[in-house]
């Protein structure tokens, strides 16, 4: 992410008290079904992957998203 946020990676017990006075810090919680605040639920970060055969195609520094089904 470009060195600019810091995710740290627990169970759902997980404190911020590791990266309390780190600035864009977040927690992604495993075994929890909702978020709050800088909680994120781990299984949200499922929704980010892009599977390569899907078409994706670098042009410049934009991607663009060619769905070609077969």
């Amino acid at each position: 992410m470009g060195n600019k946020y810091l995710f740290e990676v627990g169970g759902a017990n997980k404190t911020f008290e590791q990266i309390k006075d780190v600035p864009d810090s977040f927690l992604a919680i495993d075994n929890t079904e909702t978020g709050y605040k800088n909680r994120i639920p781990l299984w949200l970060f499922g929704f980010l992957y892009y599977p390569p055969y899907f078409g994706r195609h670098v042009c410049g520094d934009r991607f663009l998203f060619l769905f070609d089904f077969f």
